[in-house]
């Protein structure tokens, strides 16, 4: 009996071993890039909230208009995510169609003054396949001017 391996065996090792480490390194590259993807939406609904809660915890007189987010004041930038926002007057007194799952009364943007603000932020990052929005409306308790 010969002990050893030979250069056969040594071949038909590696061959196998070839084919079978190809699948499990692209398994591994699609759970590290899921479990990635995973991470970064979870930090940017952290981001999302916590911009909306900075907003909601002003006086409404506080919270300054701004139809525009490239210019508004409160857009900025964390840890590589993107938050842009928007404030506007609402009216849901204003005629708009019943809520329907798209549009609803808290979505009648106007330009006069209302005792309703509604406050949107948009987050992403240029990793996320995805834009999260987060949406809020305060209410003053006076009338409006």
């Amino acid at each position: 009996m010969k002990k050893g391996i030979n250069l056969i065996e040594l071949i038909i090792a590696i061959v196998v071993l070839a084919v079978a480490v190809a699948p499990l390194l692209v398994t591994l590259a699609d759970l590290t890039y899921r479990g990635t993807q995973g991470e970064l939406l979870y930090q940017a609904v952290i981001v999302g909230r916590d911009k909306l809660e900075d907003l909601l915890s002003m006086n409404f007189d506080d919270i300054n208009l701004c139809s525009d987010a490239a210019t508004c004041i409160y857009s900025d930038s964390v840890k590589g995510y993107r938050r842009n926002v928007t404030v506007r007057y609402v009216d849901p007194d204003a005629s708009a169609p019943s809520c329907d799952g798209e549009i609803c009364p808290l979505d009648n943007y106007v330009s006069y003054v209302t005792n309703y603000k509604r406050i949107d932020v948009e987050v992403f990052h240029n990793l996320i396949n995805t834009t999260l929005h987060f949406s809020a409306v305060v209410c003053s308790t006076h009338a409006p001017d």
